[in-house]
C-alpha cells in the first residue's frame, strides 16, 4: 500500500511538471538566394568541302573530302539573374521566461527526471531503514 501511495505521488509530480503555456511566437529568418543561367546546347555541324585537305604523316598520305570544323556549341546567355528574398517577420514575446524554465532549458529535462528520481528512491530507501 506504502509503495502504491509513492509510485501515486511520483506519477503526480511527473504531471505537475509538465505545464500548458501560451504559444510564444519567435522571429524566423528566412533568406533565399536564387541564381539562373541560361544554357542552350546548340547541336550545329559545319561540313566544308575541301578536296585539298591532304595530310602527310611520315610515309603515309590522307586525304578527306569533308572537314568538320566544330560539332557542338554552348551558347550561355548573358541573362543572368541573381535574386535574393529576405523575410523577417518579428513575432512579439508575451512572457520571459522565468529562472526555473531558464535552468531547466540549460541543463535539460532529461537531469530534473535523474535528480528527482535520485531523490525519491533516497527518501524510500531512508524511510524502510
Amino acid at each position: 500500500m506504502k509503495r502504491l501511495i509513492y509510485i501515486t505521488i511520483l506519477l503526480m509530480s511527473a504531471l505537475w511538471f509538465t505545464s500548458c503555456r501560451n504559444i510564444q511566437y519567435v522571429p524566423v529568418e528566412s533568406a533565399r538566394t536564387e541564381v539562373k543561367y541560361k544554357d542552350r546546347f546548340k547541336r550545329d555541324s559545319i561540313h566544308i568541302l575541301d578536296s585539298v585537305f591532304i595530310l602527310l604523316k611520315g610515309d603515309t598520305v590522307f586525304r578527306d573530302r569533308y572537314r568538320i570544323v566544330y560539332k557542338d556549341k554552348l551558347i550561355r546567355d548573358t541573362t543572368y539573374v541573381h535574386k535574393t528574398d529576405s523575410i523577417l517577420i518579428p513575432y512579439p514575446v508575451e512572457k520571459k521566461l522565468t529562472r526555473w524554465q531558464l535552468m531547466k532549458m540549460n541543463l535539460g529535462s532529461w537531469v530534473f527526471v535523474i535528480i528527482i528520481t535520485i531523490i525519491v528512491v533516497a527518501i524510500i530507501l531512508l524511510s524502510t531503514k
